[in-house]
C-alpha cells in the first residue's frame, strides 16, 4: 500500500504543468541577472560598468576617463588654480588665482605700476602744489556763482601766482564749455581773507554760458484717489524726481616756477523749481465759503481753468545721481469742514532758471523758462458729503451717502 502512494504521488508531481524557475522550482519566482546569478532578490542584480560590461569594474574619473586602472585616475584633464578639475580659474597678473589685477594695480590704473598717490591727494603728483576743499555753488535764485579752493604749496603759498576755474556741463554725451574764471586771494571778489590761501570768487550766475539741458520730470509719486476725514484736516503727500545737469568744474593752480596741478569736482546742479497748477472747475464746492455755519455743497461749472497754487523751489538730491526729489504736502479740509469734492486736475510746469530769473505766484507768468508740463487727475471723495463718488465710496454703494 505504501508503494502504491508514493508511486501516485511521484505520479501527480511529474504531470505538474508549473513552469520551473531558474533554480529549478516550479512556480519560483528566481530570475537569471545579466551575470549569471539565479536568485530572486532583484536588488543584487548586476550592472553595467561606464565601458558597457555587466558586472564589470570600470568606472569614470573625474576627467571622464572610464577604465578600472586607479594609478591613471584624472591624468586627462588638469586642475585649474584653485585645484577644480576642468576648472577655468587662472592666475591673473598679480599673482592672485581667479583675480581681477585690482590688487596690483597703481592709482593710476595701470597693473603693475609704480604710480602713487601724493600728499595732495593726486595720482602720480609731486605734491608741491595742493588743491583741497573745493566749494562750487551756483544759484539761480540769487543770481549767484560762487567758487572756491584751498590751495598749498610745500614751499611757500606765497610762490602760487593763479587759480582758475574752468566749467562745462553734459549735454548730448559730451562736456560742453560754459566758461572759466579766476579766483582771487586779496579780499576782494568774494574773497574774506587775503593771503591765506583760500582762493575764492563771487560773481552773478549770468557769467555762466548757458547749454540748453532741458530738465524733465521723470516720475510723479501721487495717490489718483484722496478720501476726505470726518472731522480732522489732512494732506495729500506729492514727490517728483525731476533730472538735473551734471555739472564739470577742473580746478588750476600754478606756481612761479610753471609747476601746475589740477583738480576736477562733479558738481549734480538742479536750477528748476515745480509750479503746481490746479484747476478745480468740476468739483463740488462750498455754496457759503464766507458762512462757517452753513455747509451746503453745489455742482457749479465754472471756466477759470488751470490756476497757480504754489511753486516747490526747495529740493533734494537723489543719491549720488543728478536727479533731484521735490515734495510738498496739499492740505484739505474734511468734510465737517465742508471741504469740496470732485475730480481736480493737477498740472506740474518744470520752470528752469537758467533761461530766466522768472519766480511768479501769478499764472502763467514765467513762461519764457517753463520746459516741460505734466497733468495728473485726483479724485476727492467722502462719506456724508451728499454725493455718490462711484467705485470709490462704499455701503453698497454709497446707499444714502455711506450710512
Amino acid at each position: 500500500m505504501k508503494l502504491l502512494y508514493t508511486l501516485l504521488f511521484a505520479f501527480f508531481i511529474s504531470c505538474s504543468t508549473e513552469p520551473e524557475d531558474c533554480a529549478g522550482v516550479a512556480g519560483g519566482s528566481a530570475e537569471e541577472d545579466m551575470c549569471g546569478v539565479c536568485d530572486s532578490d532583484a536588488t543584487n542584480d548586476c550592472t553595467q560598468d561606464c565601458a558597457g560590461v555587466w558586472g564589470g569594474l570600470s568606472y569614470l574619473d573625474e576627467c571622464g576617463g572610464c577604465d578600472a586602472n586607479v594609478t591613471n585616475d584624472n591624468t586627462t584633464c588638469t586642475e585649474d588654480c584653485a585645484g577644480i578639475i576642468n576648472g577655468d580659474a587662472v592666475v591673473d597678473e598679480c599673482g592672485v588665482c581667479d583675480g581681477d589685477n585690482s590688487t596690483c594695480m597703481d592709482c593710476a590704473g595701470i597693473i603693475n605700476g609704480d604710480a602713487v598717490v601724493d600728499d595732495c591727494g593726486v595720482c602720480n603728483g609731486d605734491g608741491i602744489l595742493c588743491i583741497e576743499n573745493t566749494q562750487v555753488e551756483v544759484d539761480k535764485f540769487e543770481n549767484e556763482l560762487f567758487l572756491q579752493a584751498e590751495v598749498t604749496h610745500n614751499n611757500n603759498i606765497s610762490n602760487i601766482v593763479s587759480v582758475t576755474t574752468e566749467l562745462s556741463i553734459y549735454n548730448g554725451g559730451i562736456y560742453n564749455f560754459l566758461g572759466s574764471f579766476i579766483l582771487y586771494d586779496n579780499g576782494q571778489h568774494g574773497d574774506i581773507i587775503p593771503g591765506n590761501g583760500i582762493y575764492s570768487l563771487l560773481t552773478t550766475a549770468e557769467e555762466l554760458i548757458i547749454i540748453d539741458v532741458e530738465p524733465e520730470i521723470n516720475s510723479i509719486n501721487m495717490a489718483s484717489h484722496y478720501q476726505l476725514a470726518h472731522s480732522e484736516s489732512d494732506s495729500l503727500e506729492i514727490e517728483l524726481t525731476v533730472g538735473g545737469k551734471l555739472l564739470k568744474v577742473i580746478f588750476t593752480a600754478e606756481d612761479i616756477n610753471g609747476v601746475s596741478t589740477q583738480y576736477t569736482e562733479y558738481i549734480n546742479l538742479s536750477n528748476t523749481y515745480i509750479e503746481i497748477q490746479i484747476n478745480s472747475d468740476g468739483m463740488y464746492k462750498d455754496k457759503y465759503p464766507n458762512d462757517e455755519d452753513i455747509c451746503e455743497r453745489e455742482w457749479n461749472l465754472t471756466n477759470y481753468g488751470f490756476l497757480h497754487y504754489f511753486n516747490i523751489v526747495n529740493y533734494s538730491q537723489l543719491g549720488s545721481t543728478n536727479n533731484f526729489t521735490y515734495s510738498t504736502k496739499i492740505p484739505f479740509r474734511s468734510l465737517g469742514e465742508c471741504g469740496g469734492t470732485g475730480e481736480a486736475f493737477f498740472k506740474f510746469n518744470v520752470h528752469d532758471m537758467d533761461f530766466s530769473n522768472c519766480l511768479s505766484s501769478q499764472t502763467n507768468a514765467c513762461l519764457g523758462n517753463l520746459t516741460s508740463t505734466i497733468e495728473r487727475s485726483l479724485i476727492i471723495s467722502g462719506c456724508g458729503d451728499n454725493y455718490c463718488t462711484d467705485i470709490y465710496e462704499n455701503s453698497l454703494n454709497c446707499s444714502e451717502d455711506c450710512e
